[in-house]
């Protein structure tokens, strides 16, 4: 059975919270199988590992519960995760450009699942490609997650009109995710010397 670390439950708990009162991540466990809500109570413990299967139901439940069902809402729980990855330890090397950050951000996914894989591959200053192989018992949820997160990401370094499309899906029986990021550069200054001055 493969598992998810604590920390990205705690990321669901405190999108609830933020955006629909305290109250609201109880009115979600109760909504959950008996095994689920017990394991989340009473209180979700960041580094110890939970089941990837509940996962995947907390992420639908959210879904039924705040969105009618529409899956879509996962993406702003991408977005939401992304803002607080890189409001951390990751916010130094936003500087760095998407692609750059984003390889350093799949070397995290290694210890956020106990399976599963991310490589991210540049294809220009404003396009890459990102391959993410899932844990068995991935779901379209996790698709919609990690499409919000790259776009957060890439946002967050700057680029704009960014676009985020998804090719291959496991959850739809594919071997691995193939996600196509591409966006328009953010300007840097020019490291010329001036003319008549130094560097």
């Amino acid at each position: 059975m493969s598992n998810v670390k604590g920390s990205s439950l705690l990321n669901r708990q405190a999108f609830v919270t933020e955006r629909y009162g305290e109250e609201a991540w109880e009115r979600l466990l109760t909504t959950l199988p008996a095994q689920d809500a017990q394991a989340l109570r009473p209180r979700i413990l960041s580094s110890a590992w939970y089941p990837f299967d509940l996962y995947n139901r907390l992420d639908r439940a959210l879904c039924d519960l705040f969105a009618g069902g529409d899956l879509d809402l996962c993406r702003q729980v991408g977005v939401d995760s992304a803002r607080r990855a890189l409001s951390g330890t990751y916010r130094v090397f936003l500087k760095d450009g998407p692609s750059a950050l984003l390889r350093r951000l799949a070397v995290l996914h290694r210890t956020l699942y106990d399976a599963g894989s991310m490589q991210v591959t540049s294809l220009s200053p404003g396009q890459c490609v990102i391959r993410a192989t899932y844990v068995p018992g991935s779901s379209r949820t996790n698709c919609l997650v990690a499409a919000g997160f790259y776009h957060q990401v890439v946002e967050m370094c700057g680029g704009t009109d960014v676009r985020v499309s998804e090719g291959n899906c496991s959850a739809r029986g594919a071997p691995l995710c193939l996600f196509n990021l591409r966006w328009t550069p953010v300007e840097r200054p020019s490291r010329l010397t001036p003319p008549g001055g130094r560097r």
